[in-house]
């Protein structure tokens, strides 16, 4: 008697897919490597469109950023070549492979042909009260394209501007001098390839970096400081390099006369009264003694830093140490515009976004809003 269950003339049930493909990816050794070699193929393709594209003149001179001790990268330093353009292929390679990294919006054009450079400091270690800043590049490039390119505001379009986004450096959180330094020597290496760095913090402690580099190469430089702390302190808790003491580190550098303070509404005694003695320019509480120093300023190189809680807390609540009774955000769109326009910016800095203490994304949205502004303006 023929058993029903192992009769081949016995009609089943169709054949699934994955018995069906069995037939032609049997667990054999050539199809493990099929298997290894078929992801591997939109990579390479990828590193060839890379390669493609750089000049072969890179090779053999110095015509972009020096890796070696200014800017991070996800690839392996010492097998790159010294020049940024190179690097920017690799990161543009990344890009192709890993969606999330991206560049702020409009912000595409190459190292040598740009006129500003784009780049973050993710760093929030001497945060007093509320971190999280380390996070704002990441945030800003992703919300960005919520935005246009066009500024209705100005009739200016990032898309006519000449703009390289470096992306985020990575950075030794845990030392602070050492951050210093890597920030130093990127911004250093930006000015002297005749470039204008663009910073996005981070924490304000970010900005003396910037600053040591601008004022090597610009011996008479002043610096323009939007905040609602005064950061004059000698240290705080015994730390010197502290987002608390800043703009007290660039002063031990610049000296009395060249530091310009708007929208200060908080610090100690002890620090307004240093300041009112004729060691910084001092205007607290609003910005509208601004547009009266532009003149005096036209033609010197100014270092222009620009921290966000200097903005009322309705309207940019998500930063470290928000302060009442701030600006708001027309005031400051109009006032960073006119200093952008007016004056001899030779670097700038946009810091103290935290992007998680403000889930809405409404404090991620004013960043970006005045950092397009700010870049547009910039545009010569």
């Amino acid at each position: 008697m023929i058993n029903q269950n192992e009769s081949p003339f016995i009609q089943r049930k169709p054949f699934s897919v994955r018995e069906c493909t069995s037939v032609f990816w049997k667990p054999s050794r050539s199809a493990g490597y099929i298997r290894l070699i078929c992801p591997l193929i939109p990579r390479a393709l990828a590193v060839w469109v890379c390669l493609k594209e750089i000049p072969s003149s890179y090779g053999s001179e110095r015509s972009g950023l020096e890796l070696k001790g200014s800017i991070q990268d996800i690839t392996n330093q010492d097998y790159m070549p010294e020049c940024l353009p190179f690097r920017y292929m690799w990161r543009s390679f990344w890009k192709m492979l890993n969606k999330s990294v991206m560049n702020f919006i409009g912000c595409d054009a190459g190292y040598e042909e740009a006129d500003i450079v784009l780049y973050g400091a993710p760093f929030d270690s001497t945060t007093s009260f509320r971190p999280g800043t380390r996070f704002a590049g990441q945030a800003v490039r992703n919300d960005s394209y919520g935005l246009e390119t066009y500024s209705p505001y100005q009739d200016r379009d990032l898309e006519d501007c000449r703009i390289f986004d470096l992306g985020d450096l990575e950075l030794a959180i845990g030392d602070s001098e050492l951050v210093l330094s890597e920030i130093e020597k990127t911004a250093e290496t930006i000015l002297k390839d005749k470039k204008l760095p663009f910073m996005i913090g981070g924490e304000h402690l970010v900005t003396l970096g910037a600053v040591r580099a601008a004022a090597r190469q610009y011996p008479e430089l002043h610096i323009i400081h939007l905040d609602a702390h005064t950061d004059l302190r000698e240290d705080y808790l015994g730390v010197k390099l502290s987002h608390a003491a800043v703009i007290r580190r660039c002063w031990d550098i610049l000296g009395d006369g060249r530091i310009h303070q708007f929208g200060i509404r908080s610090g100690e005694k002890s620090e307004f009264d240093w300041a009112r003695s004729g060691h910084t320019d001092f205007h607290p509480f609003t910005l509208d003694d601004l547009p009266g120093i532009l003149p005096e300023l036209k033609g010197k190189p100014v270092y222009f830093t620009v921290d966000l809680d200097v903005l009322d807390p309705s309207v940019f609540p998500g930063t470290g140490t928000p302060e009442p009774g701030g600006v708001d955000f027309l005031t400051l769109m109009k006032n960073v515009t006119e200093v952008c326009n007016s004056l001899n910016i030779i670097g700038c800095d946009v810091n103290e976004l935290c992007p998680p203490c403000d889930h809405s994304g409404m404090s991620t949205a004013v960043a970006c809003k005045i950092i397009r502004e700010m870049l547009l303006a910039l545009k010569k």
